[in-house]
């Protein structure tokens, strides 16, 4: 009796001892089947959900952010295990969409811990230089979770929720 009772203790702390919030219900920590289970595959899912499918190592969630601008939602899993959620644009997006997201996430979290910018150039088969994009950094650390908006050429846009790994709380690039 004392091990069932153990055992039932032990089942109940399960992975979410140390589960984080990272988006929309979905939690560091959370199993496949967790995660399933909050949101089941449905051709009709629940507003803002158009789409939700459940595959081997990934989950994939589209969802309408507002008049033309849709993003795409991928939880990945390790092992089984909720590792992070990556949501990023799905259409082809303008300034409008690439700046509410930024002013969701700043009402949301504050003002980011972390910005940076860089312009990534690339070259020709002959060597001669071309002008690449510039990408923009925005980074949240909240309650142990970082929270990293990219936005390139200011509308093309990526937000990566995972859990921190480092206990000092600094933001690495």
């Amino acid at each position: 009796m004392k091990k069932l009772i153990l055992g039932l203790a032990l089942a109940s702390i399960g992975t979410s001892a140390t589960a984080r919030p990272l988006w929309m219900g979905i939690e560091s920590g959370m199993s496949y089947e967790e995660v399933q289970a909050l949101y089941p595959k449905s051709k009709n899912p629940p507003a803002p959900f158009t789409r939700i499918d459940h595959y081997h190592r990934t989950t994939d969630m589209s969802f309408k952010l507002m008049d033309g601008c849709w993003g795409n939602a991928k939880v990945d899993y390790k092992k089984g295990i909720v590792r992070e959620v990556v949501v990023q644009q799905l259409n082809g997006g303008d300034e409008v969409c690439s700046q509410t997201v930024l002013q969701n996430l700043t009402s949301k979290y504050g003002k980011p811990h972390a910005e940076s910018d860089y312009t990534q150039t690339s070259y020709n088969q002959i060597g001669i230089r071309r002008e690449g994009y510039t990408f923009v950094h925005h980074t949240w650390i909240v309650d142990g979770v970082e929270v990293k908006l990219t936005v390139r050429q200011g509308w093309d846009w990526k937000v990566e929720y995972r859990e921190r790994q480092d206990t000092d709380g600094t933001v690495q690039f």
